[in-house]
């Protein structure tokens, strides 16, 4: 039998790029995405991270609580598969600017615990060192944004 669980997809093991997330530990994406806007090209992934049933039980038989965090549900999509820093700027302000009301429908929606984008240049490129006052205001509605 395939393990279909996000270990073994290879889409989210990118080395360079910028991801959308929203995650909760009861969040159903499912039901938000019936009626999205959003690409269905963009998806990532959208389910539990969870793991395989046999870490899972060895987990849970030294920290619940740890095994708690393996439950929280994502939807991941694809902003950028730039590898430069700026080019994956400027594809997430087009992708704010874009989905900026599903964004906000996302973010208000039922168990979304939090809303974020997560830059991540290749190798050797210079990182995000700050983000421009326009940028920022177009992700009035994402909570973190890590670079």
């Amino acid at each position: 039998m395939e393990d279909t669980s996000w270990l073994y997809n290879p889409k989210l093991y990118q080395q360079s790029g910028c991801v959308f997330q929203a995650y909760g530990m009861n969040f159903k994406p499912e039901a938000f995405l019936q009626d999205t806007t959003f690409d269905s090209k963009l998806i990532l992934y959208h389910g539990k991270l969870g793991l395989p049933e046999e870490l899972k039980r060895k987990v849970a038989e030294t920290d619940l609580e740890a095994l708690a965090v393996f439950e929280t549900t994502y939807l991941l999509l694809t902003v950028s598969e730039a590898e430069q820093s700026q080019t994956q700027l400027a594809d997430a302000a087009s992708f704010l600017e874009q989905y900026r009301s599903e964004i906000k429908r996302l973010r208000e929606f039922p168990q979304v615990e939090m809303v974020s984008l997560k830059f991540q240049p290749a190798e050797g490129e210079p990182p995000l060192e700050t983000l421009p006052d326009e940028f920022l205001e177009l992700a009035s509605d994402v909570e973190s944004i890590m670079f």
